[in-house]
């Protein structure tokens, strides 16, 4: 692939390499040589940094600079799999466990097997609910009734309004419901 044809987009790719993946930092780095007034904002930076770097074309080069990067320091998958095996072997002889589990943890992060979870929102969001149909109610406002009745069957709800309905009832009273025999059930 050659150079991106707005140069800005080519520099932004490179400095965002060069600094780690700060694009903010990065940003604000090409936004000093860029014609015109530029932008100093972090806010500004930010959102234009990340609006550019989703651009697929933008990514197609980003991969691909990574790539070549890669290529020249002679860094592959397999290679730093089995670096994390040595490591892994070694910490068995020396029997320390949290050796053993940091290259584990590693490998299984490397190939796939293991994400980080990521919250969003604000920290204790829901930290002030006290029900489930809170719960869903806040998911529906924020995120829409779907993504509140995927979260309601996530949690074996199969009808949101029992949650509710639930949450309205003392504990006990709602394991009695739960406990009654259907109507053509044998005594």
């Amino acid at each position: 692939m050659p150079v991106l044809k707005r140069l800005h987009h080519e520099l932004l790719v490179r400095a965002y390499i060069a600094n780690g993946g700060f694009a903010t930092e990065a940003y604000l780095e090409v936004a000093k040589h860029v014609k015109g007034k530029p932008i100093t904002n972090r806010v500004s930076a930010s959102v234009c940094a990340h609006r550019i770097l989703h651009y697929p074309e933008v990514q197609a080069r980003y991969r691909e600079l990574q790539n070549q990067m890669a290529k020249r320091a002679d860094i592959t998958m397999d290679k730093i799999l089995s670096d994390y095996q040595e490591a892994l072997n070694l910490a068995k002889a020396q029997e320390k466990p949290e050796a053993i589990v940091n290259a584990a943890t590693a490998q299984a992060k490397l190939v796939g097997l293991l994400r980080d979870r990521v919250e969003h929102g604000e920290v204790g969001e829901f930290g002030d609910m006290e029900n489930i149909s809170e719960i869903l109610e806040a998911v529906a406002a924020q995120n829409g009734p779907e993504a509140a009745l995927a979260l309601a069957k996530a949690f074996g709800i199969d009808n949101p309004e029992i949650a509710h309905q639930r949450s309205n009832v003392g504990e006990s009273e709602a394991d009695l419901e739960d406990a009654k025999p259907a109507s053509d059930a044998v005594n």
